[in-house]
């Protein structure tokens, strides 16, 4: 029995210690309870994993929730006490509503059994009957679009063939709350566009979702908010884009310095190759001191980051201010509290400022109307740089509109000295709606591989822009200039083109 006015999901200070034994013998005799049987020097001794530690938050009716975070973390611990799986240790979890939980592919299916029975099965198991199932029936065998592999045992499937089955027949029905957990990535590109409108009608419904994936873009594509889950803890809770914004600059600063990690070992093996080669030769220094004096042998520096493996949840130090106004009262982006994705040290994007066409700071525009964007950068250290900017536009959601790339500049900069540079369109072309946008500051990239990109710095998703369109409906996200002609010209079609003007 639901309550219109509980939250769907609550949970308060809820935590969750799985004991880790030595044996599985040692397991099985806990379980039972036989342990207090024995002698005391034979009692299993066993540590303590905290998959939840102290876990509070609600999730209203209707929230369409993302969840985020590195493997370990509790992600998968939490949605399992919300299908009441099993009880937490301590705290309390309710759950108002029906769930239907995607948390594993071939979950509650059986082998041997036919697509097409396991499909019966569970909308059986779910209370259909009638012209409600039958209805539903045939609803999920067309989306799955088996063929005659319905009628096959689903031992046979491939993981996206049994993907499009357990999908299609959890979503059958409306849940109260629907938890999805890394099921879409098992599909191909057609599938996961047919499930993500599925999903899409189902959140629009009033379905209550909860969605766990690493792909960010998913994240933004369906969810409103998003938590991210760090070691047990809730590290961050708000809005999608804030919450991506953070957990990107965090993953990418544990991705360079893993980079900077891997070359200074690639170094010191080439550098102990190069010696060994060179001591064959005859060469007279020693190994040793052609080592000390080799900079590839140089460690990457430590600096005082996390422990990522410790008990702790405290942000790193580079990412403590977490928000920062879109603009301050003269106008300009503040950028001190933005999330920086890190890079080599030399160059910094200083400021941002939006300029309309009568060069006043907005953060407002009309679509069709001149824009510019400038940006400072200031140099960490006097010396001559090579550099070039990059600007992308993108939904709230995610999705890519536009990329501007500067070309290369080349200056000899003072230490602390900051140049700027503009990008002027002259004709804003998108559409009526809000945007996102970046920038980055590269020392080196190139258009056909951007993989093998350089940057001095890169902010991501760190600010807004709002364009008021000139159509009531517009579909589209850009207006593409371009000139209709006709491919030969009948008298009736210049009449025609000569009565439009």
């Amino acid at each position: 029995m639901t309550s219109p006015n509980a939250p769907a999901v609550h949970f308060e200070h809820v935590s969750k210690i799985y004991r880790l034994f030595g044996s599985r013998q040692e397991q099985v005799l806990d379980s039972m309870g036989l342990t207090r049987l024995l002698p005391k020097s034979r009692q299993p001794k066993f540590g303590e994993f905290h998959a939840l530690r102290d876990v509070s938050f609600s999730i209203q009716k209707g929230e369409r929730v993302g969840v985020i975070g590195r493997n370990g973390a509790g992600k998968t611990t939490m949605l399992r006490l919300i299908t009441q799986n099993f009880a937490p240790t301590s705290g309390n979890v309710a759950i108002d509503g029906t769930v239907q939980a995607l948390m594993q592919l071939g979950l509650g299916f059986h082998p041997e059994f036919t697509g097409h029975e396991n499909i019966v099965a569970s909308l059986n198991y779910n209370g259909l009957v009638g012209a409600e199932f039958e209805e539903a029936l045939h609803e999920v065998t067309d989306f799955v679009e088996l063929g005659d592999f319905l009628h096959q045992p689903v031992k046979s499937y491939s993981l996206g063939m049994q993907a499009r089955l357990q999908f299609a027949a959890a979503t059958a029905i409306r849940p109260d709350i629907l938890i999805v957990d890394e099921v879409l990535g098992a599909g191909d590109a057609y599938f996961s566009a047919k499930s993500a409108y599925r999903m899409k009608k189902l959140a629009l419904s009033g379905c209550t979702l909860l969605l766990v994936s690493h792909a960010t873009s998913e994240i933004l594509r369906f969810c409103d908010r998003a938590i991210w889950m760090h070691q047990g803890s809730i590290l961050m809770d708000g809005a999608a884009l804030d919450v991506v914004r953070v957990y990107e600059a965090y993953i990418e600063e544990l991705n360079f310095k893993m980079r900077k990690q891997t070359e200074a070992l690639w170094a010191e093996v080439d550098a102990k190759r190069e010696a060994l080669h060179e001591k064959a030769e005859g060469a007279a220094a020693p190994v040793v001191a052609q080592e000390a004096a080799s900079p590839a042998v140089a460690k990457a520096p430590q600096e005082d980051d996390e422990q990522t493996e410790s008990a702790g949840a405290a942000l790193p130090k580079w990412q403590q201010s977490l928000f920062a106004a879109m603009l301050d009262d003269e106008g300009e982006t503040n950028l001190e509290g933005l999330e920086r994705w890190p890079g080599e040290r030399g160059l910094k994007i200083e400021r941002v400022r939006i300029l309309d066409k009568r060069n006043r700071l907005t953060d407002k525009i009309t679509s069709g109307d001149p824009v510019t964007f400038e940006f400072g950068i200031v140099a960490e250290h006097a010396g001559d740089f090579r550099f070039r900017l990059s600007i992308l536009f993108m939904t709230p959601e995610g999705i890519g509109v536009s990329r501007n790339f500067s070309p290369y500049y080349e200056h000899n900069f003072a230490d602390g000295e900051v140049i700027r540079l503009r990008l002027h369109m002259a004709e804003c072309l998108f559409t009526g709606g809000e945007y996102v946008f970046g920038m980055g500051l590269f020392k080196h990239y190139d258009m056909i591989d951007g993989a093998s990109a350089v940057r001095y710095d890169l902010l991501s998703r760190s600010f807004r822009l709002r364009v008021e369109g000139k159509l009531v409906f517009d579909p589209g996200l850009f207006h593409q200039p371009g000139e209709w002609v006709a491919a030969s010209s009948p008298p009736n079609v210049a009449l025609l083109e000569a009565c439009a003007k």
